[in-house]
């Protein structure tokens, strides 16, 4: 009875060392890329045609993903800066009436997806190019006067088109510690992003990447 029991225990602890090794053999296999975070602010200078203004932007928490050190590929979401309502009644589509008493400006946002390429220059500098496309939305409210039931109506026009960004990657911190992918993806970011289209506004940048 005590030999069956000693070679069962033995037959269960071979295959689960077996699985154990299938296991990690499997994941030592696929290793997933490493990603970041990315957030900063920008600086817009007016545009009326894109209905951008003339001030600070700011770009919400996005991602990135590093496939090897050459390429990636980012996902983000940038705020423009306000138009000023004075300019706006020169370029909207509304037809301005006496029934109009205001035209009041929102911020436009982009939402967009691109590719990156980064070209070392040194230990800590680097080129990084990026491009890809961009979901723009560009949107105000304008206020009648002779109307009680929707005094305000919101216009906005929104589409999908091209944008494409070049700068300087500097690195942060140090690789005391030997984590060459987390060492190489904490980075400060100096750039100039163009987007095309009706939207199509232009910035420089400042960004934080995976702080």
């Amino acid at each position: 009875m005590k030999f069956v029991v000693l070679a069962t225990l033995s037959l269960v602890l071979s295959v689960s060392g077996f699985g154990e090794t299938a296991e990690k053999e499997k994941t030592k296999g696929f290793k997933f890329p490493p990603t970041y975070s990315l957030i900063g602010l920008s600086w817009y200078g007016e545009d009326t045609k894109a209905q951008v203004g003339s001030g600070i932007g700011f770009r919400l928490r996005g991602f990135g993903m590093q496939f090897n050190d050459k390429f990636g590929v980012e996902g983000f979401l940038d705020i423009a800066a306000k138009l000023e309502t004075s300019t706006l009644s020169d370029v909207s589509d509304v037809e301005i009436s006496g029934e109009i008493v205001d035209l009041k400006t929102k911020r436009n946002n982009y939402a967009s997806i691109v590719g990156t390429y980064t070209h070392q220059l040194s230990e800590r500098w680097s080129l990084i190019g990026k491009a890809g496309y961009s979901r723009y939305s560009k949107k105000f409210h304008v206020f009648f006067e002779g109307d009680q039931v929707f005094p305000r109506r919101l216009v906005k026009e929104s589409d999908f088109d091209s944008v494409v960004s070049f700068g300087l990657l500097r690195k942060i911190g140090s690789d005391k510690e030997q984590k060459q992918e987390k060492y190489y993806t904490r980075a400060l970011e100096l750039s100039l992003t163009k987007f095309f289209g009706e939207a199509g506004a232009m910035s420089i940048n400042v960004r934080l990447r995976g702080i």
